[in-house]
């Protein structure tokens, strides 16, 4: 399968795809502590629930900043 030129400059400017990469790549690297005290061993997992929750806090983030701008 072969990736499009514009496949990297998507990936830099969704702001949900670029987070939830993050989030797994460096649970992968670093594997949270904070996952294993809710009991989830496994690191694949866990990368998983990283990813969507550094995914979650941007887009949150996002809705929070886009809702100050309209009330200006």
């Amino acid at each position: 399968m072969r990736v499009s030129p514009n496949f990297f400059g998507e990936l830099f400017t969704c702001m949900i795809c670029l987070p939830f990469w993050w989030g797994v790549i460096l649970s992968m690297i670093i594997f949270s502590p904070a996952i294993t005290y809710l009991g989830v061993t496994s690191i694949l997992l866990g990368a998983f629930l990283d990813g969507c929750l550094s995914s979650g806090i941007v887009w949150l983030l996002h809705t929070v900043q886009e809702s100050i701008e309209k009330t200006d």
